[in-house]
């Protein structure tokens, strides 16, 4: 298990924070036990604030529409939206804007964690300006394999991450791994 804060700053905290605001009255006790390392780019904060959202709607027997979820997980982080979806998707606009895909068939994928976390406001904020700046959607046509390819593809896709170079400048062990 890895220690987080439970403060203020917890994406747990603030999510039940953001919900309970909404529906006074309400409230819950919640306990966090982290099995992905905080830091490790693989949205263990996001999901957590993401499954906190839809919890607390079901235990508060709160309607709720998909658009006023989205609207929520927005204000807590650019990437907490796509755990409320899940699959395979495509984040536009700032990542925030999902579009489901259809899923890709499943290939062998190895996560390399050397034990040191980066913070995921510092490495968005130092991409290249060519890689944040506004993008109109049909620009986005041929930047990805065409979902039907990749979905009926045997082999992996070729994939790359824009966020590698940002990412071994600020922890270079991560190029060596």
């Amino acid at each position: 298990r890895w220690p987080v804060p439970s403060d203020s700053e917890n994406l747990v905290f603030k999510a039940a924070r953001l919900l309970a605001g909404r529906f006074p009255g309400k409230g819950a006790r919640i306990t966090l036990e982290k099995g992905i390392p905080p830091g490790a780019g693989l949205g263990g904060g996001s999901s957590d604030a993401a499954v906190t959202l839809l919890a607390l709607c079901l235990l508060w027997e709160i309607e709720h529409d998909p658009f006023t979820l989205d609207t929520l997980a927005r204000e807590l982080g650019a990437d907490v939206p796509f755990f409320l979806h899940g699959g395979t998707c495509r984040g536009v606009g700032r990542g925030d804007e999902i579009l489901p895909l259809p899923d890709a068939r499943p290939w062998p994928l190895v996560v390399v964690w050397p034990g040191m976390g980066l913070s995921t406001r510092e490495v968005f904020g130092a991409l290249p300006e060519s890689l944040t700046m506004k993008r109109i959607l049909s620009s986005m046509k041929g930047f990805v394999a065409a979902p039907a390819a990749a979905a009926e593809s045997a082999e992996p896709p070729d994939l790359t991450n824009d966020h590698e170079t940002t990412a071994f400048r600020q922890l270079p062990l991560l190029a060596k791994q």
